[in-house]
């Protein structure tokens, strides 16, 4: 008897069941498609390297319009895990988004409908600048540095706290 340990890798484009325990691994900006079944939490892992780090990206769950799927981040060891979720439009999304280099877990959910099928889609917007919101920089651990002249330029989606950091040299 042979007994397969881990989770599958993902083949192509398209998700492996089963993925609800353990994360398919997957290459960074893999574009995915898949299928959630009643109650269903797809699950991916990620390496992000040191040439990777500074692109500035977005990543779109999309479902069926009216459904409210849910995309989640985690990096167990900065203490980041960020989620947002569909409003009802089928469109759950991070933009502006900038990583450290690491491994990190994509869980996908969606709780509402019996059966929805979904795309997972990443796009890049170039380098990250100086002074820009970098995400997910709602957890004080990622704060987005503010440009060496003191300003920073940034946008709220949904509700959410953005973080910034400085340092002060010199005489007060």
């Amino acid at each position: 008897i042979t007994v397969a340990t881990g989770a599958p890798v993902a083949e192509g484009s398209v998700e492996v069941e089963p993925n609800d325990r353990q994360p398919n691994a997957i290459d960074f900006f893999q574009n995915l498609s898949g299928r959630f079944e009643d109650g269903d939490n797809d699950r991916f892992v990620f390496e992000l390297s040191e040439d990777e780090a500074g692109m500035k990206f977005t990543i779109e769950l999309r479902a069926e319009p009216g459904s409210r799927p849910e995309l989640c981040l985690n990096r167990d060891s900065i203490g980041l895990s960020e989620c947002h979720r569909a409003a009802g439009d089928g469109v759950a999304s991070f933009a502006d988004v900038v990583l450290p280099p690491g491994r990190y877990e994509m869980n996908l959910n969606h709780r509402t409908d019996p059966a929805v099928d979904w795309a997972l889609t990443w796009t890049e917007q170039g380098e990250a600048r100086p002074g820009e919101e970098a995400e997910l920089n709602n957890v004080q651990r990622m704060a987005t540095q503010l440009h060496e002249r003191g300003f920073g330029r940034g946008r709220f989606v949904g509700r959410e706290t953005d973080w910034w950091r400085f340092s002060v040299d010199g005489e007060p």
